[in-house]
């Protein structure tokens, strides 16, 4: 899974990125599920707290690409 924030005034479609990244990962490193958000959970040294999205896990609006 990976977690995506867009630049400011940018889109991301999670539905276009496999076929992305298949030209530039091995096919073992493409994520199968994607999620955009606004902005990741951080502390206050501005580190991401990678638990916080670990405990989410897969939520409804999480593209899953072998759907």
């Amino acid at each position: 899974m990976v977690t995506l924030v867009p630049l400011d005034g940018c889109e991301i479609d999670p539905a276009t990125l496999p076929a992305f990244l298949d030209e530039k990962l091995a096919k073992f490193a493409i994520p199968r599920y994607y999620r955009v958000v606004d902005a990741l959970p951080k502390t206050e040294t501005h580190r991401v707290i990678k638990k916080d999205m670990e405990k989410l896990g897969v939520t409804p609006d999480t593209y899953d690409s072998e759907s």
